[in-house]
């Protein structure tokens, strides 16, 4: 667990000899825990690390943070004081995406490292955001993607309930115009994911001056709960070119 110098950030591994550090960026809704089932799948040379937002897990008696650029700005502190030499790998999964590509960015500004790498998991390209946001929060529009979802993930109304608390963060962002980002992107796309269209998905190859690839694996928008090693097979793969 992270010490209180570092509490945003918890090691799921302790792998101090590997050679990538993989953060792996909140989820919405969720706690650090959830991507613990991960870590056994990735192979030794990859150190996932994730973070412990306030409000929940082991900070569940913190307030919560509700502005976007808040959490930015603590992740991207967090990293700086603890970042070392070995290459870093962003991966987030919907709105966690964003906060990886803000998070990117604010290190870049700053004059220190970005990641080599950004995995962005059904997630809209940030320029995409708020206008899908807008097309969802319609009443008819956000029960239909609902309901189609929820044949694809069977506690759908469970994680909508957590994911209330979020809200007031995810509305706050705002997408502001400035640098790509010069690393390459992987898009995984989830075949029946309701929520997220591709198309969506697809615009983050304007945020990148780098490359995009994209994968699609089967399954509905938390299609990544039955995707870990896949997921891990593919990680493996995208980083072996970052070891020296």
């Amino acid at each position: 667990m992270a010490d209180s110098a570092h509490r945003w950030i918890v090691p799921l591994a302790e792998r101090p000899a590997a050679g990538v550090r993989l953060y792996l960026f909140p989820v919405p809704g969720a706690g650090a825990s959830f991507f613990t089932p991960f870590a056994p799948e990735l192979p030794p040379h990859i150190e996932p690390l994730t973070f412990e937002m306030p409000g929940r897990g082991s900070r569940r008696r913190e307030r919560p943070v509700h502005l976007f650029r808040t959490l930015v700005r603590e992740i991207t502190e967090d990293i700086r004081r603890t970042t070392d030499a070995r290459p870093a790998v962003f991966f987030g999964h919907c709105a966690g995406a964003i906060v990886a590509f803000e998070t990117a960015r604010a290190l870049v500004a700053a004059g220190l490292p970005g990641p080599r790498l950004l995995v962005a998991s059904a997630s809209p390209a940030p320029p995409e955001a708020w206008r899908l946001l807008h097309r969802k929060s319609r009443p008819d529009r956000a029960v239909t993607s609902l309901w189609g979802e929820r044949r694809e993930t069977a506690d759908l109304w469970l994680l909508a309930l957590r994911l209330a608390r979020d809200v007031p963060l995810i509305v706050s962002y705002r997408y502001r115009p400035g640098g790509r980002l010069g690393c390459p992107v992987s898009l995984c796309v989830a075949d029946r994911d309701r929520l997220i269209p591709r198309a969506c998905v697809e615009e983050w190859r304007s945020c990148t001056s780098a490359t995009t690839v994209t994968r699609v694996y089967p399954g509905g928008h938390m299609y990544l709960r039955h995707q870990w090693p896949e997921l891990a097979r593919h990680l493996t793969t995208d980083t072996a070119g970052l070891i020296g």
